[in-house]
């Protein structure tokens, strides 16, 4: 009974043996050696199985015949041919049994690099977490390329030490945390997410699964990130050429417009008051016709720099279209300030404008309204200041005048 146990704990070794040098072989120089000693104890395991309850039998049943060939031999009686007969079945038994194992073993390899290679070969980012301590137990290829990670950097360590996600509003806490809805949901979560790694920041379309045991419980987290980046720089510059001037990179008519219905709701809310500057550059024909609708750019370029060097952060300085420019003021107390504001605008364009050594003069008709009054909407505000700077127009041009 003894030698008989002795065989199967030598079986048992040799296959441990052999299934670890194929995660070796198969793993190459990133090897996890802990999914090693695992696989090695569940094939080891599986193999004691297979002994006990299909092989030992047998060789039991081959101790009982040879025990009884030895007990004729000692009577000095031939062996019976039954006995014979029931050794040449159990030997053909086994080899049976050796090649179904065989077999399997097969399979399982074939279906085991099957796994691997598919998992290899998406080009998504796959990271395996494991549920509770939320380490990384896997990754794929793709994300290490797409994170500019090593494997040396992402086996072991847990997630949010390696990848900081948030969402694209900004927020970063496990309520908007894709794998916590996930784990506590036992459903798929998606989401897009602007993640950081290793300094390197891209935008993904973020998918995490629980895997769940018979009994309903999360064994891990497989989480999947396509990058996205080009598609959201390509939105914003869509977004940004929606509502800003092409010329200028000034915010245009629209976005302005929105602002304005903004601020008039919150001066309304605080009970403060807020100033338009209509700002019309003289004379501007005479500029492109003199010098040509190049130079004439560089003068709008120029003048669009000068007054968002004039006002506050807070306030909005707008291209209207053509020589047009606009400006929201906010928190103007009183027609003092606000003409003081106005003249602070004026000097700014006043400034002769260099291009390709040719110095260009020019000034502006600045009409000013304050806001919000009684009784007033965004188009009346806009058609108020207009107003106000025609009235410098007809005055002569070169001026400020306050509604």
């Amino acid at each position: 009974m003894k030698m008989h146990y002795k065989f199967a704990i030598w079986i048992v070794a040799l296959l441990a043996l052999v299934l670890a040098l194929a995660s070796l072989v198969i793993h190459g120089p990133h090897v996890d050696y802990s999914a090693i000693a695992a696989s090695a104890l569940s094939g080891s395991l599986l193999t004691l199985l297979v002994l006990r309850f299909t092989m030992y039998p047998r060789l039991q049943q081959l101790r009982s015949i040879a025990n009884r060939h030895l007990v004729e031999e000692r009577r000095g009686v031939e062996p019976s041919l039954i006995c014979c007969d029931e050794l040449d079945n159990l030997i053909t038994s086994f080899r049976d049994m050796s090649e179904q194992v065989e077999q399997r073993e097969s399979e399982l390899i074939e279906s085991y690099e099957f796994s691997t290679t598919i998992f290899n070969s998406i080009n998504d980012a796959v990271m395996v977490l494991d549920p509770h301590e939320r380490t990384i137990q896997t990754v794929n290829p793709a994300f290490l390329r797409i994170h500019k990670l090593s494997l040396s950097e992402t086996i072991g360590k847990v997630c949010r030490e390696v990848i900081q996600c948030r969402s694209l509003d900004g927020e970063s806490d496990f309520r908007r945390c894709l794998g916590g809805l996930a784990i506590s949901t036992g459903e798929p979560c998606r989401g897009e997410r602007r993640e950081v790694a290793n300094g390197n920041e891209i935008f993904c379309d973020v998918c995490s699964s629980p895997v769940l045991n018979r009994h309903g419980e999360v064994t891990h987290l497989i989480r999947v990130a396509r990058n996205i980046t080009e598609a959201k720089v390509q939105e914003q510059k869509i977004h940004h050429l929606a509502y800003h001037d092409h010329l200028t990179g000034l915010p245009n008519r629209m976005l302005f417009e929105d602002r304005l219905r903004q601020a008039v709701l919150h001066h309304r809310r605080e009970g403060s008051t807020g100033l338009l500057a209509f700002v019309d550059l003289d004379r501007f024909k005479d500029v492109n016709d003199s010098h040509g609708h190049a130079i004439g750019d560089e003068v709008l370029k120029a003048t669009a720099r000068r007054l968002s060097a004039c006002v506050r952060a807070s306030d909005t300085v707008a291209r209207m279209g053509g020589d047009e420019f606009i400006v929201l003021l906010h928190s103007v107390p009183d027609r003092n300030r606000a003409v003081v504001l106005g003249q602070q605008l004026l000097e700014c364009i006043r400034e002769p404008v260099v291009v390709n050594g040719v110095k260009i003069e020019i000034s502006a008709s600045i009409g000013l309204c304050f806001f919000p009054l009684p009784q007033q909407d965004v188009d009346n505000l806009l058609v108020y200041a207009d107003r106000a700077m025609y009235a410098v127009k007809e005055r002569g041009r070169d001026g400020v005048y306050l509604a």
